[in-house]
């Protein structure tokens, strides 16, 4: 992923991730909000596990939006290379299965 614009989004809907997630259980959002909040996050999981599995698909997703490094991830069972790799491969993956790029 080469365009930072595009790569600042996926960090960015990875960091609002959990917001959503309240806002779906506890619904505190219209109708209409929470059935966008619940295709968004919806489609972020399935395109985290994907690349990662699902166990792993949303601590990638927290670990994206909240900046964690490989030296402080919880799933520092890879090398820190194919963290890396597989982080990138999560992000861009996002991005296709919300339609935001192909």
């Amino acid at each position: 992923m080469t365009n930072k614009a595009l790569s600042d989004l996926a960090v960015a809907l990875c960091a609002d991730f959990e917001r959503r997630q309240r806002a779906i259980i506890e619904k505190s959002a219209s109708r209409r909000v929470t059935m966008e909040y619940s295709y968004i996050n919806t489609r972020m999981l399935l395109a985290a596990s994907e690349i990662v599995g699902l166990g792993d698909a949303e601590r990638f997703i927290y670990e994206i939006g909240h900046g964690v490094g490989y030296a402080q991830s919880e799933i520092a069972y890879r090398s820190e290379s194919n963290y890396k790799v597989m982080k990138m491969r999560v992000k861009a993956n996002i991005l296709r299965r919300l339609h935001l790029c192909d």
